[in-house]
């Protein structure tokens, strides 16, 4: 079996978090090429990597960090990591359209407050 390369994307959440903690096993079950790793931010090896994320707001939103170190947050770090999952690009491409973007955006921050 030929090695995997390496993740273009690193997805940040709160390990303690059910919801966080299922929606990372969602990711990881969708992606076999290994396009994203999940990384806990109460791992001291992941807080290690990433210092310059405030665990918080990573608990307060999903963080995104792509290839080149730009960090997505919120809907943006969600539509980022669909798109580079395999066969979910089309669903990030409705998420950024004028109009849902910004209700996605808002539903999104209401379901991260519960």
């Amino acid at each position: 079996m030929a090695p995997r390369p390496p993740a273009r994307l690193a997805a940040l959440f709160d390990g303690r978090c059910a919801v966080c903690a299922r929606s990372a096993r969602w990711i990881g079950a969708r992606d076999p090429e290994g396009r994203v790793e999940r990384l806990d931010l109460r791992d001291p090896h992941a807080a290690a990597r990433f210092p310059d994320l405030s665990p918080d707001a990573v608990r307060a939103q999903l963080h995104v960090v792509d290839a080149d170190g730009r960090v997505w947050i919120g809907i943006d770090g969600l539509r980022t990591l669909l798109a580079g999952l395999s066969g979910w690009g089309p669903a990030a491409v409705v998420i950024g359209l004028p109009g849902v973007h910004g209700l996605a955006g808002r539903a999104y921050r209401a379901f991260a407050r519960n």
